[in-house]
């Protein structure tokens, strides 16, 4: 058959075919040719359209009848192991109504659309991975991004696997993901920053950034924090109780003399239940004005995260132990937490004294 068929084309050891009805577009692989033409055809019976005819090459005197002619019988498929069957299972048991949906969805598609969604996972190799992460890599994705991508892969996979739709699960080597340097401001920059801020005249951005500083809330955290939350009376200072977490664990946070009189006033004017009822878009665009404003368009660990970084690492450095840090932070792992600790030489230079008095 001829290596150059409609809708079919030779990717590495593998046949990538589609299939295209009204606008929607089904792909797949195939380890030959003549499968991945059978395939496109059972595809199409199961869409309930008219199989077409397939052509195969002519022959050398390269004449019309002499063209030879293949008519793919259409078959109904079994796509009970295909990797969109399985990616249905594992949307319904692991990833629908959890706050990572949107973005394992979106990890697992990315998937289905390399390997094709009717695939069998069976076909998902060690070698037809390594080529995933070659094309992650060439399509300029970052090392932790690609880890995430191979996460919804794996998951997927070892749902099959549980299902006893394959035998064995393809190893998959995560990559190292460079930490770098965790991002805060020094001082002068949050000086620097609200003089711009305040030039744009927004009090409510205003508001959520100063909170945000001085909690070390997550922006997620702080859109679901509500006016019942708040609590002015206890330990005198007040408190906020964050109860939609990243961890799902509940946690109290003191509050600093400024969150106080932004939360008094806000439940004061604010009708809505929530304190900072604003969406993702108009953060993203308030921010990105603040980044241009402050001539860090250039700075990529510039982003409202850093803020978070801000309060753990000014924690650490005016003497708060790492435990409590790491209770206020809600951090699940004291080892997340003690990325911050070189920030607070001050336990090494006691040290060092003990050592001076020692000789």
């Amino acid at each position: 058959m001829n290596e150059h068929v409609r809708g079919i084309r030779k990717r590495g050891n593998v046949y990538q075919f589609n299939v295209t009805v009204k606008g929607k577009r089904v792909t797949g692989t195939a380890a030959t040719l003549e499968e991945a033409a059978q395939a496109r055809a059972n595809i199409k019976a199961e869409l309930k359209i008219d199989t077409p005819r397939i052509k195969t090459e002519a022959d050398t005197t390269d004449t019309a009848q002499q063209a030879m002619q293949l008519t793919i019988p259409a078959q109904p498929i079994d796509t009970r192991d295909s990797l969109k069957a399985i990616f249905d299972i594992t949307h319904k048991e692991s990833w629908e109504g959890k706050k990572g949906e949107k973005t394992a969805i979106m990890n697992a598609k990315a998937a289905m659309q390399f390997f094709g969604s009717y695939t069998p996972a069976s076909q998902i190799t060690r070698e037809r991975v390594r080529e995933y992460v070659i094309h992650l890599e060439d399509a300029g994705n970052s090392n932790a991004t690609i880890n995430r991508k191979l996460s919804a892969l794996s998951l997927m996979l070892k749902t099959a696997f549980e299902n006893d739709y394959i035998t064995h699960l393809p190893l998959m080597k995560r990559r190292t993901e460079y930490k770098g340097r965790d991002r805060y401001l020094t001082e002068q920059e949050e000086i620097k920053m609200i003089k711009v801020i305040d030039t744009f005249n927004n009090q409510d951005f205003k508001d959520f950034i100063i909170v945000l500083l001085d909690t070390g809330c997550r922006c997620g955290e702080l859109q679901q924090l509500q006016k019942q939350d708040v609590d002015f009376e206890t330990g005198g200072c007040g408190q906020v109780s964050l109860y939609v977490t990243k961890t799902d664990k509940p946690r109290t946070i003191p509050m600093t003399d400024r969150v106080r009189a932004i939360l008094k006033r806000r439940i004061s004017t604010i009708q809505d239940a929530l304190l900072f009822p604003y969406r993702k878009d108009w953060i993203r665009r308030s921010w990105n004005k603040l980044r241009k404003n402050m001539d860090l368009e250039h700075d990529k660990q510039f982003i409202p995260h850093m803020l978070r970084h801000t309060c753990a690492s000014r924690l650490v450095q005016r003497g708060i132990p790492v435990y409590t840090v790491q209770m206020w932070m809600g951090h699940s792992h004291q080892a997340t937490t003690a990325r911050y600790a070189h920030l607070s030489p001050s336990t090494l230079f006691q040290a060092v004294a003990v050592l001076n008095r020692a000789s």
